[in-house]
């Protein structure tokens, strides 16, 4: 059975909610300019189990195929930027203040 989604902007699996809430927590200490855009995103998403996510969803670690201006296809991982240092060029850190 898929989720129902009522907020078409924003569906966060359980475990990324978690490490979005993570990630908040350590910015406010910095007073970091991305603590309002992660706030709303919490705030607004809806929230679904992992075994409910249709497969045109992008969670962490998912692999997405996409291209730029029509160029050629490429694959990545959508990965929490602690994940990325091994694999350079393979994965998309969803650490936007980076």
């Amino acid at each position: 059975m898929e989720a129902v989604i009522t907020n078409p902007n924003c569906c966060l699996t359980t475990k990324d909610r978690a490490v979005l809430e993570v990630m908040l927590e350590r910015r406010r200490a910095f007073a970091d300019p991305i603590v309002g855009m992660l706030e709303h995103k919490l705030s607004s998403a809806d929230v679904v189990s992992i075994d409910t996510v249709g497969p045109d969803i992008v969670t962490l670690n998912s692999r997405v195929v996409f291209s730029i201006d029509a160029g050629q296809a490429e694959t990545r991982t959508l990965v929490h930027n602690e994940s990325v240092s091994r694999f350079k060029g393979f994965r998309i850190p969803v650490d936007l203040s980076s």
